[in-house]
């Protein structure tokens, strides 16, 4: 695994964070589903980012699943600055946000 990702796994449930970063910009790609034994993990890697870089985009295009701890995050992530880019169609609709 490439020292910019990170894998999670509970059972057959799994997600996956890759870090990327261009011009100032820091970007979070999770893949899989955002569960509460995660939400430490994914805050830590988002507080890290914001830290290293301008601004954070999180990529969510490969999330298909999110429990509620996981949408409280997100809701969290977003009031401090955080853009949510090309979330899936579920994600889209749990946040209340226009799916692009």
């Amino acid at each position: 695994m490439q020292p910019g990702n990170r894998l999670l796994k509970k059972g057959t449930a799994v997600l996956k964070i890759t870090e990327s970063s261009a011009q100032g910009v820091g970007t979070l790609k999770l893949e899989g589903k955002i569960l509460a034994p995660w939400i430490e993990e994914v805050r830590s890697a988002c507080t890290a980012s914001t830290k290293k870089h301008s601004a954070t985009l999180l990529d969510l295009s490969g999330v298909s699943f999110v429990d509620l701890a996981g949408a409280r995050l997100l809701h969290e992530l977003v009031a401090s600055g955080i853009r949510i880019v090309t979330p899936s169609r579920f994600v889209a609709e749990l946040l209340h946000t226009e799916n692009p």
